[in-house]
């Protein structure tokens, strides 16, 4: 049976943890993932006779790892696996990662003429995260917790750089790119004998 609980971490924060496996016979390997990642190479491994009764062994693996963003809401698990029987049992925790935000990209969400909206793709935990803004041609703003702003393209030329500060109860974090103005292309609508072919 699983069991599944949850904790909580500052990103960055070097955490012990520690999983055993009693009265295995052979002893049990002890496997430790996050998510789809295997950081079993962040942990040690002992193994101890159980009592009196030397054919059972209890293994004990103390996993050390600095948990990071990308850490964040996935499952840290400890499995035990016994060769012969393919049997396994395993362990899952609930990492609520606690990070400054991370911001993915400064993307387009409208340009109308020289206004433009751009939208700041973060994520952070906690989520309480407040944004600040500028532009190459001296434009700022507040956007509180909106992670969308306006502004004007003032030289016309159809792409701005734009800096988004995103900050929240941890700390803060900024990004810088170049937006370019959208354009769909035009396609010509085919006409009726635009292929036609030569039957022999």
């Amino acid at each position: 049976m699983n069991q599944k609980i949850k904790k909580q971490f500052e990103a960055g924060t070097e955490v012990i943890t520690t999983c055993t496996a009693t009265s295995g016979n052979p002893p049990a390997d002890l496997l430790w993932t996050i998510g789809d990642k295997d950081i079993t190479h962040f942990s040690e491994n002992t193994t101890t006779e159980t009592g009196d009764d030397t054919r059972l062994h209890n293994t004990e693996s103390r996993l050390m790892y600095a948990f990071n963003a990308s850490d964040d809401q996935q499952y840290l698990k400890c499995e035990s696996f016994q060769h012969d029987s393919l049997t396994s049992r395993s362990s899952l925790v609930l990492m609520n990662v606690q990070h400054v935000p991370v911001i993915q990209a400064i993307v387009v969400d409208s340009w109308e003429g020289n206004t433009v909206v751009v939208e700041c793709l973060a994520t952070a935990n906690p989520d309480d995260v407040i944004y600040s803004w500028e532009s190459d041609h001296g434009q700022t703003g507040n956007t509180g917790t909106s992670n969308k702003w306006e502004l004007i393209d003032d030289d016309d030329d159809d792409e701005v750089t734009v800096t988004c500060n995103a900050r929240n109860s941890i700390d803060s974090t900024s990004l810088t790119e170049i937006v370019k103005k959208p354009y769909i292309p035009t396609v010509p609508i085919p006409t009726e004998n635009l292929y036609t072919s030569k039957k022999k």
